[in-house]
């Protein structure tokens, strides 16, 4: 689905600084400062698409396009997840958990009826007898994959549960992280300007809150796209 995708070539001739760096770097253009209720969010010119980025909006090296609130971008969905499609993320790593610990719980009931209760051929029951019918190593197997990937699954749920709570994306809690490691003793904290003052009303913001618009035109003839995956690596893009 489309996270977000924000239009290309908005901002064609930015402002630049009337001073050329004084260690010879290139000049960049000049960020802007937004008002954001009581703080105040600077938001970055994008040279890639030509445009000034809105408010937690990032651009994604690895779909190439600016993201409105951009969260980060999944490896296993093989897209960003920003905006348009961060609840549909959510539910689906919620549906994961409990599909696992389905599974989990149906998985050892089978196995404990295979182990406590006699069969037709009256052999003693037991965990050995469990295993040794076909259908307890089929639940023996799904409950040994289920644990080992609930855990990582499960774990991510929780991050994102707290992301939720304080309305906050996943590069926003990086950048904190790191401005901590760096930060000298005695300067204030970063604040969260999108922050509704309670979980509750935080949860309900990110979650219930409309799509937005979609740029992509799905209705147009699709083009070939001729840029190199990895620029850096061999060279200028074309």
């Amino acid at each position: 689905t489309d996270p977000g995708i924000l239009p290309r070539g908005l901002d064609l001739d930015p402002p630049y600084p009337t001073t050329t760096p004084s260690d010879g770097d290139v000049r960049v253009p000049m960020p802007r400062d937004l008002r954001v209720r009581e703080d105040v969010v600077r938001v970055k010119y994008c040279p890639t698409c030509k445009m000034y980025r809105p408010p937690r909006s990032s651009h994604c090296k690895m779909c190439d396009n600016c993201v409105d609130g951009c969260d980060h971008h999944c490896q296993w969905v093989n897209n960003c997840i920003g905006r348009r499609n961060y609840t549909t993320f959510f539910a689906l790593l919620c549906a994961a958990v409990i599909t696992l610990v389905l599974i989990i719980i149906t998985s050892a009931l089978h196995l404990w009826l295979l182990a406590t209760l006699p069969n037709l051929s009256e052999q003693t029951p037991g965990f050995r007898h469990a295993l040794g019918d076909r259908k307890g190593v089929g639940s023996a197997v799904a409950f040994c994959l289920s644990i080992i990937v609930i855990l990582p699954v499960g774990a991510l749920l929780t991050y994102h549960a707290r992301l939720l709570l304080l309305n906050v994306t996943t590069i926003e809690m990086i950048r904190n992280q790191a401005h901590k490691a760096v930060a000298i003793p005695g300067m204030p904290k970063p604040s969260n300007p999108f922050t509704y003052g309670s979980w509750g009303r935080n949860v309900a913001a990110v979650l219930c809150r409309p799509r937005g618009y979609s740029w992509i035109r799905a209705h147009e003839v699709a083009t070939e796209d001729l840029r190199k995956v990895n620029p850096g690596m061999g060279g200028a893009a074309e």
